[in-house]
């Protein structure tokens, strides 16, 4: 059987995979906020794949220090207790 993360995306989650990374590179968060009111992508999505470390957008807000944007996300229903690759979780990045 193949890993959870080694599965082929849903065109909503590779949306949001892409969305995430987008975020983490250039703190732009409109295709991340984009995927999830337009697309109905998970708010509680993680990255998937061997190649990311498996981030949130809460958890991509966080790392970028952009507040408005975490604030957003936990009014959308973001979960504070979900952690990344490394084990950690949205409050580590503050």
């Amino acid at each position: 059987a193949r890993a959870e993360y080694d599965m082929a995306l849903t065109e909503v989650e590779d949306r949001m995979d892409a969305a995430i990374k987008e975020a983490l590179e250039s703190s732009s968060f409109s295709a991340v906020f984009e995927a999830i009111t337009r697309f109905g992508a998970d708010v509680n999505y993680a990255q998937r794949g061997s190649d990311n470390d498996h981030s949130t957008a809460l958890i991509a807000g966080a790392r970028c220090g952009d507040t408005r944007v975490v604030r957003h996300l936990l009014d959308m229903g973001a979960e504070v207790m979900l952690c990344d690759r490394y084990g950690c979780v949205v409050i580590f990045y503050d």
